[in-house]
């Protein structure tokens, strides 16, 4: 949009007069102004919009299991794609027991019935253009896996809910006591849910009947849509038009949890305290992203994460393994953010986390203002 305004400027005629230089001058002079204060490295916003907005944010971090800051950290919250850390744990046991054999070829074209165009922020053919994949008819189970994190593809994860089955992924949240915890259903239909309701009600207020629909009929009208796209029957048309207030009704919905939940999680993973080959499998999916930075190779033993946002969220959870051996278990919940609030805690998320693992002053000022 600043792009835009700076070519109508230059091919205004009017634009050349000393009067409407010295306007359209201090236009981009202040538009600079705002890109740079957005965008600059501020790691203290994080501990601010924390600290702010307790309604909308949770905050966990221990350093070697031990808890330093629990901010609303038992408040449960949308996850977005956070989620998938437990669907990857679902995987790595049905691996290890031989449920399921991680080189398995699915078909590229099985896996694509659960792509919609543009609700996933081009993540899943993302996935499939940087792995070279684009012209590929089939790709091993563990590829699919490893889309689902690194890239964060909801086709994949709802290919993967269909393979590992939903009942089996809720009863490992109460077997592993990864609780409270909402059920977890598919992503992709969910949202549809709320372009069928939008399509087929003859009421005015489906809106609001919506948000005021039972959990257990929202999630049967999932699970309903998600068999349709499985075999290919359900028009997805129209799904570029849903406004924001009716994606906000699919995101409120979305499976959640808390801070705390997720941070004794990373713990088990980190600190390897599920079977070898659970532990292994974890850590390979959850590492990949990070560890393909040699920069990450070079300062940590361990760097593990999963990320997760809508219009109106953004969420991290990570684990980290300094050279010296010292862990972190972070994780930041956020909702309800406005569209200055979403740039900032965007830009300066990553900041925080790193600031506060190597610079001993700013973690301990932090540690403080949360206590």
């Amino acid at each position: 949009m600043f792009g835009a305004l700076i070519a109508g400027v230059v091919l205004d005629k009017k634009t050349y007069t000393k009067k409407r230089m010295l306007i359209y001058g201090g236009i981009v002079a202040a538009g600079i102004a705002i890109f740079i204060f957005i965008f600059r490295s501020n790691p203290a916003y994080m501990t601010k919009h924390i600290l702010k907005h307790p309604e909308t944010t949770s905050a966990y971090v221990a350093i070697d299991g031990e808890p330093v800051i629990t901010h609303e950290d038992e408040t449960i919250r949308p996850l977005a794609s956070v989620v998938k850390i437990v669907i990857a744990l679902e995987y790595a046991y049905q691996v290890a027991d031989g449920t399921i054999d991680e080189h398995t070829e699915v078909p590229m074209e099985e896996l694509d019935r659960y792509y919609v165009e543009g609700t996933d922020g081009d993540a899943h053919p993302d996935w499939k253009e940087h792995e070279g994949l684009e012209d590929a008819t089939s790709v091993e189970l563990r590829e699919v896996a490893l889309g689902m994190i690194l890239y964060s593809s909801n086709a994949n994860t709802d290919y993967l809910m269909d393979v590992l089955g939903a009942d089996n992924i809720n009863e490992r949240l109460q077997e592993e006591d990864i609780l409270p915890h909402d059920s977890v259903y598919p992503i992709v239909s969910s949202l549809l849910v709320v372009l069928d309701e939008k399509r087929n009600s003859d009421s005015k207020d489906w809106l609001e009947t919506l948000e005021k629909m039972d959990q257990d009929v929202f999630e049967e009208k999932a699970f309903a849509i998600h068999e349709q796209l499985k075999e290919g029957s359900f028009d997805s048309s129209g799904i570029d038009e849903l406004s924001m207030k009716e994606q906000r009704v699919w995101s409120d919905r979305l499976p959640g949890s808390a801070a705390k939940t997720y941070g004794e999680l990373l713990r088990k993973i980190v600190a390897e305290d599920f079977d070898d080959e659970v532990n292994t499998i974890m850590h390979d999916l959850l590492r990949a992203g990070p560890e393909s930075n040699p920069q990450n190779k070079e300062l940590y033993n361990a760097v593990g994460t999963k990320g997760g946002s809508t219009a109106f969220i953004v969420n991290q959870a990570m684990f980290v393994e300094t050279l010296d051996g010292t862990q972190y278990e972070f994780v930041i919940f956020t909702d309800d953010l406005s569209l200055y609030q979403m740039l900032m805690v965007s830009n300066n998320l990553n900041h925080f986390f790193v600031e506060f693992i190597n610079d001993e002053e700013f973690r301990t000022d932090t540690i403080e203002e949360f206590n």
